[in-house]
């Protein structure tokens, strides 16, 4: 019986791990502008600006969270 429950796991994890993964959105034609600081110190800035995409994303979506960072302190 133990045989039988370790091969049908080990058959269940390669099934499982053989199928391909998707990311949950492709964004495309990204266009950022009218830029405008509004404050910075030496160690923070907040800019506002108007961002524009295309986006594929999946039915389930219901917030698009953008992140920014400076480029040197991209993660």
């Amino acid at each position: 019986m133990k045989t039988f429950l370790r091969l049908a796991f080990l058959t269940t994890l390669i099934a499982f791990s053989s199928q391909t993964t998707n990311a949950q959105c492709t964004v495309s034609n990204i266009v950022i502008q009218n830029v405008r600081v509004i404050g910075s110190t030496p160690t923070t800035c907040t800019a506002k600006f108007d961002v524009t995409f295309n986006i594929e994303s999946n039915n389930g979506n219901k917030f698009i969270f953008i992140h920014v960072w400076l480029q040197n302190n991209y993660p």
